[in-house]
């Protein structure tokens, strides 16, 4: 795996941990049970959009797995 490769990875993996975090602090303050998923219903868009982008780069990793491999 290059360095270039590990930095994506690193970063999809810091924004969905903020995403998931917010998620579950948002259910606990509105008297639900937190969940593992993220309500982008009320999103921003821009947020959407990069929430996308790092689903992109996850479906990306067998790809780089099986390189690495190889």
């Amino acid at each position: 795996m290059t360095p270039a490769v590990r930095d994506r990875l690193d970063a999809v993996r810091s924004r969905l941990q903020g995403w998931l975090l917010c998620q579950q602090i948002d259910d606990l303050d509105a008297g639900r049970t937190p969940t593992k998923g993220v309500d982008t219903k009320d999103m921003p868009v821009i947020e959407r959009q990069s929430l996308q982008c790092c689903f992109e780069r996850i479906r990306e990793l067998p790809a780089v797995v099986r390189a690495g491999l190889s």
